[in-house]
C-alpha cells in the first residue's frame, strides 16, 4: 500500500508538471503498460482530475501487446500524452518525440540522477516508481523444513543460504522431503506457455547478460552493452544451473511446462503447493506468510513537452529504470554494485479541446 501511495503521489507530481507546461491542457491520455495496476492508475487519475479539473484518460494495453498498441496509437491525431518505451534501445526509436529535461524542475527533484535515462548531456527520462523481482518463499513451509529431523542439510534458516551451492542443496533436499512437507514441488511451475516466458527471457536472463557487460568495463554498464558488437553469453552456465534447478524441482514435470501460465504458478504458490516462486512485485502473488529474497528494484516515469519544431509530433520523454540484485547463481566475478537494466517512457501535453 505504501508503494502504491508513493506511486500515486509521484504520478500526480508528474502530471502536475505536465500541466505547468501546457496551461490549456484539458485532457491527458495515458497509455499504460501494466494491466495488473490499471485500477491504481484509474484511482490516481480520478484524484488528479478532482484537484485540477484536467481529465486523465487511462488506456491499458492488453498483456504482451504494448509495443503494437503504441505504434498504432502514436500515429493518431489524439496520440498518447504519456507512454512508456523500452529503455535506451527503445529511446532510439522514439527520441524524435522526446524533450531534453535536463533543465527542468522535475529532473532536479531526483535525489539520484543516475536513475535518469540520458544520452550525452540530454536527459530523456525521469523515473517515478520502484518495483522488485526475484525469488519469494513461504515462511511457514521453510520453518517446517528447517525443523525437520529428516533433512540432510545443516541449514537452520533462510539467512544462512548464501550462494548457489547452498540454494541447490536446500532445494534438492526439500524435493526429497516433499511428502513430509506437504508440497507438490519446491518451485512453482516454470511458465512456458506462449507469451508467459517473461520471467525467464527477461528477468532471469538479465543477470548473466548484465555481468558480461560489466566485465567489459566502461562507466555505464548498460551503454557498454548497447555498444557491444556481440554477446558471448559468458555466464551461460550460471543461467543454465539456476534454470535447471527451477525445472528439476518444480510442481510440474518438464514435458508439461509449455502449457503452464504465470497465473498457474502464482496459484500454486498461494495455495502452498510450492514454497518458492520467482516473481515480481507487480505480479499477482499473494500469500499470508511469504518473504522475498534477492529482491531487485525497478522504476518507471514520465514528464513535459517538446516544441513541435523538434519532432514529428510534440512529445516529451520520460523514463524508467530497473536495478536488480543478482538472483542467478554466484558469478565468477564478484560485483560491489547491483546490476541495472533501464526502461523508459515518453509524454507530452495534448492540445486543449475547443470549449
Amino acid at each position: 500500500m505504501k508503494k502504491l501511495m508513493a506511486l500515486a503521489l509521484t504520478l500526480i507530481l508528474a502530471l502536475g508538471c505536465l500541466g505547468a507546461f501546457a496551461e490549456e491542457t484539458t485532457e491527458i491520455y495515458f497509455l499504460n503498460f501494466k494491466p495488473e495496476i490499471a485500477e491504481v492508475y484509474e484511482e490516481i487519475a480520478a484524484t488528479y482530475e478532482a484537484e485540477t479539473g484536467v481529465h486523465v484518460n487511462v488506456v491499458t494495453a492488453a498483456a504482451g501487446t504494448y509495443e503494437q498498441t503504441l505504434r498504432s496509437e502514436i500515429a493518431k491525431a489524439d496520440a498518447p500524452t504519456i507512454f512508456q518505451i523500452n529503455g535506451p534501445v527503445g529511446l532510439q526509436s522514439w527520441k524524435d518525440y522526446c524533450l531534453d529535461l535536463a533543465d527542468t524542475e522535475f529532473y532536479n527533484m531526483l535525489s539520484d540522477k543516475t536513475l535518469a535515462v540520458t544520452e550525452g548531456d540530454a536527459v530523456y527520462g525521469i523515473p517515478y516508481v520502484v518495483e522488485g523481482y526475484g525469488i519469494i518463499y513461504n515462511d511457514a513451509i521453510m520453518d517446517k523444513y528447517f525443523a525437520s529431523e529428516n533433512k540432510s542439510t545443516e541449514y537452520t534458516s533462510m539467512d544462512e543460504i548464501k550462494g548457489f551451492e547452498a540454494l541447490k542443496a536446500v532445494v534438492e533436499d526439500m524435493t526429497a522431503l516433499k511428502d513430509e512437507l506437504g508440497i507438490q514441488g519446491v518451485f512453482a511451475s516454470t511458465s512456458m506457455a506462449a507469451g508467459e516466458q517473461w520471467r525467464w527471457q527477461t528477468h532471469l536472463l538479465n543477470m548473466p547478460i548484465y555481468y558480461e557487460f560489466k566485465d567489459a568495463g566502461g562507466e555505464n554498464t548498460i551503454l557498454t552493452g548497447l555498444d557491444a558488437a556481440e554477446i558471448t553469453f559468458s555466464y551461460n552456465e550460471n543461467f543454465k544451473n539456476l534454470f535447471d534447478l527451477y525445472t528439476n524441482n518444480s510442481v510440474t514435470a518438464k514435458g508439461l511446462l509449455s502449457n503452464k501460465t504465470t497465473n498457474d504458478s502464482m496459484a500454486e504458490f498461494a495455495l502452498g503447493s510450492a514454497p518458492w516462486c520467482r516473481t515480481a512485485t507487480g505480479a499477482p502473488a499473494r500469500s499470508s506468510a511469504w518473504r522475498a529474497t534477492w529482491s531487485p528494484t525497478t522504476t518507471s516515469s514520465s514528464c513535459p513537452s517538446t516544441p513541435a519544431s523538434r519532432a514529428r509530433r510534440p512529445r516529451a520523454c520520460a523514463s524508467a529504470r530497473r536495478t536488480t540484485c543478482a538472483s542467478t547463481p554466484r558469478s565468477p566475478k564478484k560485483s560491489s554494485r547491483p546490476p541495472s537494466i533501464s526502461w523508459s517512457g515518453c509524454s507530452a501535453p495534448r492540445p486543449a479541446r475547443p470549449m
